[in-house]
Formats: structure tokens, sequence, C-alpha cells
């Protein structure tokens, strides 16, 4: 026989459990009845929205081109009630709307109203008040190639020492064919790229950067994205006496320089210096500018290693005399 303390401990147990299920009974019929309000409110309003479509143009011969782009999205305001608005929200999220341009091609531009009825079960039950583009233009004229340079662009902060090893950065294709219509291409004589941004910088960077495509008319590029290395290796300072050289002396006589040599100083990798001598630099004067009067003699550095920065000579003059005439 059940002892009073465990018979009340049971009804107070089933108590709960039918007060827990009350709850969610009570929760179940709130949830469809706000379903239900709602749907009802939305049905009985009218709301104006503007509703962005994704789309595409198909079919169009490889030997043709757009005069213009196709609009890769139309932008409808429609007029509708909530409920409709809203599943049509649901119905166009991630679509594409399709045309087949050997439909269209007998006339040169189209209302886009008439376009989108070939879509209309998209719009269902929504009234079309204004699209943006209004018209369409789908004239074509024949497509024609050009291969192009591109016009690698960059903006490069260093820290420190550090130095780009190279002249510029290396990158690859190096140009790019671009199809479009005769007379766009003739005005193009290269293709940029988007401007790479470093800063900081004191390792070598590698990456990707985009091609920048020219807004004026139907331009197609045969790739988008370049690939580019930038070099870098920390630098030192580099000083070496250079004898002067001199070309275009056709004077009896022998020249002498004061002084002889000149004091040049640079930048070079960590890596290359003790690779870095003499022999890769020339420090040259022409002796064809003188005049009669001239007593002393310019040069410059005509040759160095293409990994050497800021290059610079002390003195740059010698003063020069004719022994034996």
């Amino acid at each position: 026989m059940a002892k009073p303390s465990d018979i009340l401990s049971r009804i107070f147990s089933l108590g709960g459990l039918l007060y827990v299920s009350d709850k969610a009974a009570y929760f179940l019929f709130f949830c469809l009845a706000f379903n239900v309000w709602l749907v009802n409110r939305l049905s009985e309003n009218t709301y104006f929205i503007d509703i962005p479509l994704n789309t595409d143009l198909i079919n169009i011969p490889d030997t043709l081109i757009l005069s213009r782009t196709f609009p890769e999205q139309l932008e409808v305001r429609v007029k509708g009630s909530g409920y409709d608005l809203l599943r049509s929200y649901f119905k166009l999220r991630g679509k594409t709307l399709v045309w087949d341009y050997a439909q269209f091609k007998s006339r040169a531009a189209f209302p886009a109203q008439e376009l989108l009825a070939s879509q209309a079960d998209y719009l269902e039950n929504l009234e079309v008040i204004a699209i943006s583009p209004p018209e369409i233009e789908l004239s074509a004229e024949r497509k024609i190639s050009k291969i192009l340079p591109i016009d690698f662009r960059y903006q490069v902060q260093f820290r420190g020492q550090y130095r780009m090893r190279y002249d510029r950065p290396s990158f690859t294709p190096t140009s790019v064919k671009v199809s479009g219509i005769k007379v766009l291409l003739d005005t193009l004589q290269s293709i940029a790229t988007d401007t790479v941004m470093l800063a900081d910088v004191r390792s070598t960077q590698t990456g990707q950067v985009s091609l920048i495509k020219p807004l004026a008319g139907n331009l197609q590029l045969q790739q988008e994205l370049v690939n580019y290395e930038i070099v870098v290796e920390e630098y030192t300072e580099k000083k070496l006496d250079l004898p002067i050289s001199v070309k275009n002396y056709k004077q009896k006589g022998e020249l002498a320089l004061f002084p002889a040599t000149a004091l040049l100083s640079c930048l070079v990798p960590l890596s290359e210096y003790n690779k870095t001598t003499a022999a890769l630099f020339k420090v040259e004067a022409d002796f064809s500018n003188i005049q009669p009067q001239d007593s002393v003699l310019h040069f410059n550095v005509t040759e160095y290693p293409a990994f050497a920065r800021q290059v610079n000579i002390y003195p740059s003059k010698s003063q020069f005399f004719i022994l034996n005439p």
C-alpha cells in the first residue's frame, strides 16, 4: 500500500506536467492567431516598394557585341498588398531573369516594360509603376579584338632600409585581349589595374589585383585579374672609388683630370653587398660638349646594376688639363 507522501508526490508531478502542456498549447495558439492576423493585415494594405531584379542576356553570336552594356539589374517599383509583396520577395530572391537575344534582335531598343512582360509570372498580382532604366538598347555591331598592354599601378611605402629589389614589380600577364566595337578600341592605349597600396613593407609581397574595365561602351576583357610580385630586400650603403672615363676626346696630347676619380655611394641589397664592385659601375664624361674656354669637365654615372638605389657621385666635375698638346 502506497504511503500518503508518495501519493501527494505523484499528484504534484502530474499537475506540473499539465501546467507545462497548457503553456505550450497557449503559445501555439498565440502564434497561429498572430500569423492569421498578420496575413489579413498585409492583405488589407497597399504598399510601394523597389525590387532589384538580376538580369542576363543569352545567345548573342560570338561575332557580335552590344553597343551598350546590358544592365545587370532592373530596378522595378511595384504596387501591391503586403502579402503579395512578401510572397514575391521570397520568389525572386536569388533568381536571375534571362532573356534570349534571338527573340529581340530585330529591334535596336525595347521598353523595359516589354522585356519584363515576358517574365510576368515573377511579379504576379503586383502592379509595375516604373522601371529603371526605362529603355534597354540591344543594337549590336561586329566585334573586333585588340591586345593592349597592362598598366600596373602601385603605391608602396617601405619600412626603414627596405626597398624594392628591381625597378618595378613583376606581373603576369603583361597584356590582355580586349574585345568591343572599333570606335571604342581605337581610343584605348592600355588597360590599368586597380592601385595596389601597401604600407610598412619589409618582405616580398605577392597577390592579385583587378583590371579596370573602361566605363565607356561595352568592352570585354579576356581576363579580369593580374598576378603580381614585389621583391623586397633590406638595403645598406655601399661606397666605391671609381675612375672617370672620357669619351669623344679627339685632341692631341694627353688629357689629365683633377681629381681623376669620383666617390660613388648607393644603396644595395644585403645579399649583394660583397658582390658589388667597381666593375659594375661606370662614371663617364663627354668631351664633345667642351668649348675652347672651358676648363671643367662634368660627368655622371652611366652604368650601374639594376638592384642599386640612390646612386650618387662626389664630386660631379673635374678640372682638366691637356698635356703635351
